[in-house]
C-alpha cells in the first residue's frame, strides 16, 4: 500500500526541498508531527528530542562490520483532538535502531534516504527496531526517510504507514504519518558493540 498525500501536503514537502536558508524554509514549514487517523487528525510539535547517532558494531561470528544509524525523535500534542479515545495521547515517539547506512559519520547525512518497505509482521529488516510510542507501541509498517542541511541545520523529514492507532478489529485501517524536526544532536560513535534485537 502506497501512502497518499492531499495537494497541500505535497506543497509544503516540495518547499521543504525548495528553500536553501532557514528563513525561507521557516516561512513555509513548521517542525511537526501529524498522525492520520480515519477518525482525528493527531497534530504534534516542539520536539523534545531529535538525535542521531552514526556509528559502526564491531566484528561478529554472526554480524559482519556495518555502518548503523539510529534515530530519536519525541514530540507533544499540539491541538486538543476532539476525539475522547485520544484524550490520554500527550506525546508521541519515534525510534529507528541498527539501520545499515553507507555513511560512517555525519559527513554526507543530507545526501541519504532511507527506504524501508513493508514487512511483514514479527520480521525484522537488517536486525532493525522501528516503532512508534504514543503511551503504547505503533507497529510502523512502511517508511521513507530523508535529510536535509539548511545553513548549518540538518532536519528530517520522515513519511510513512502505521497500524490503526485505535481500532484492533475490522474498523482497524492503515495510518499515514509525516513528520519535519530539526535535528538537535548528531552524534558520531567510531566502534560500538551491536546490541542483540
Amino acid at each position: 500500500m502506497v501512502p497518499t498525500y492531499n495537494l497541500e501536503r505535497m506543497y509544503e514537502v516540495f518547499l521543504f526541498l525548495l528553500y536553501e536558508t532557514k528563513e525561507e524554509f521557516n516561512q513555509y514549514m513548521n517542525e511537526y508531527l501529524k498522525i492520520y487517523h480515519q477518525d482525528s487528525t493527531l497534530h504534534f510539535a516542539g520536539f523534545e528530542k531529535a538525535f542521531v547517532r552514526l556509528y559502526q558494531n564491531k566484528e561478529t561470528s554472526q554480524f559482519k562490520a556495518t555502518n548503523l544509524i539510529d534515530i530519536e525523535l519525541k514530540c507533544c500534542l499540539q491541538n486538543k483532538v476532539s476525539n475522547e479515545r485520544f484524550d490520554f495521547i500527550q506525546t508521541a515517539a519515534l525510534n529507528l535502531y541498527q539501520f545499515p547506512t553507507n555513511l560512517s559519520d555525519s559527513d554526507g547525512l543530507e545526501e541519504l534516504t532511507i527506504e524501508i518497505p513493508e514487512v511483514p509482521l514479527g520480521e525484522k529488516q537488517h536486525n532493525s527496531d522501528i516503532f512508534m510510542y504514543l503511551g503504547f507501541g505503533v507497529t510502523i509498517r512502511q517508511s521513507s526517510i530523508y535529510f536535509k542541511k539548511i545553513e548549518n541545520d540538518y532536519f528530517i523529514n520522515w513519511k510513512g504507514i502505521a497500524e490503526d492507532i485505535d481500532y484492533y478489529d475490522e474498523r482497524a485501517k492503515p495510518n499515514t504519518f509525516d513528520l519535519v524536526a530539526k535535528i538537535e544532536r548528531i552524534q558520531n560513535v567510531r566502534t560500538t558493540d551491536i546490541i542483540e534485537g
